[in-house]
């Protein structure tokens, strides 16, 4: 059986974490949130420490919720940090029974990057089933010439194309940048009917914490406006980072000039700087299909852990998330009739 002590302090992790383990993000997301962060030490049945859980309280629905993380916190991966062997099925469920018997928590949820399908068919506790952050990581410890290999055919030529066309990559941390990337993200979401998400403020609050390593990088074309070449902002993306992972939080561009192939540049500008940094993966940070074309590989999702032992708040909470998206598509679609009218 496995004890848990709760901490004050952010405690020293040994190790590689991901970024929102960090202290630095649990400050961010308690000041962006009003979350309160949760620090676990984890002990076996022998009194040896094997690890640290990290995740932090907060309320939805005047619900009692331990999110590691919850959904609308930005980063997929919390949990977890081993230092050691352990019994991972048997751990969830004392970690789960602590939390609804300790903490008095009505809702447990928790992505870890180290907690893989295959731990969580011996779970005792009845999780909820369907949920899973799908996505796919590429592996920055893999030498350049493999990391290009991997890249999906054509794509090498479409990086070419780019500086062919006159095309460059520099970093921006202004506001000016916030908002374009904003404009570009409304021309994307406008093609497919979709309420652009507003990441603004989010944006604008990561590149002005000090201790938040982000990642801010556009690409620039020279085109012609008004009679004049100028230098153009037509794609940009947006990364979150520490020593051990990189994350993929957003990328936008102006349809118009897609054929010089910015996007496919952007990211493995990223993926070069992440790789020069001495960084292990990168997060593609989804399930957008075109990711794929750059891990070389195929979805590798994890499960979401989900356990709430009373039906209504279950309902509630669960009801929100899943159907959160299919009211955004409705509301988009009202929305782009009356902008046709």
């Amino acid at each position: 059986m496995y004890s848990f002590k709760q901490l004050t302090e952010y405690p020293i992790i040994e190790g590689n974490i991901v970024p929102f383990m960090d202290k630095e993000w649990l400050d961010f997301l308690s000041s962006l949130k009003g979350v309160r962060p949760v620090y676990l030490e984890i002990h076996d049945d022998k009194g040896r420490k094997v690890g640290f859980f990290v995740g932090a309280l907060t309320k939805f629905f005047g619900i009692t919720v331990l999110g590691s993380p919850f959904w609308g916190w930005i980063g997929q991966h919390m949990g977890l940090a081993l230092t050691g062997e352990a019994d991972k099925p048997r751990l969830i469920d004392d970690l789960i029974n602590y939390a609804i018997k300790e903490m008095k928590v009505g809702y447990f949820q928790m992505c870890s990057f180290n907690v893989e399908f295959d731990d969580i068919k011996n779970v005792r506790h009845k999780l909820v089933r369907g949920e899973r952050y799908k996505t796919c990581y590429i592996d920055l410890t893999l030498d350049e010439e493999q990391l290009s290999k991997n890249l999906r055919s054509g794509y090498r030529t479409s990086i070419r194309k780019f500086a062919k066309d006159g095309g460059y990559i520099e970093e921006d941390y202004s506001e000016e940048f916030i908002e374009e990337h904003h404009r570009q993200l409304e021309q994307v979401f406008a093609k497919v009917g979709l309420k652009t998400p507003d990441y603004r403020a989010k944006m604008l609050g990561l590149i002005a914490a000090p201790a938040i390593s982000v990642y801010c990088i556009k690409a620039m074309l020279p085109v012609e406006e008004d009679g004049k070449i100028v230098n153009k902002n037509i794609a940009s993306s947006f990364y979150i980072y520490n020593k051990y992972m990189a994350m993929f939080f957003s990328n936008a561009s102006y349809g118009a000039y897609l054929r010089s192939c910015p996007n496919q540049a952007l990211t493995w500008q990223a993926m070069m700087h992440f790789k020069a940094a001495g960084i292990h993966y990168l997060d593609m940070g989804g399930s957008g299909d075109y990711k794929l074309n750059f891990s070389g590989g195929d979805w590798q999702p994890k499960p979401i852990i989900i356990y709430c032992p009373n039906f209504i708040k279950r309902f509630m909470i669960i009801g929100a998330k899943r159907s959160y998206g299919k009211v955004s598509r409705i509301l988009a679609g009202v929305r782009n009739v009356f902008k046709r009218k």
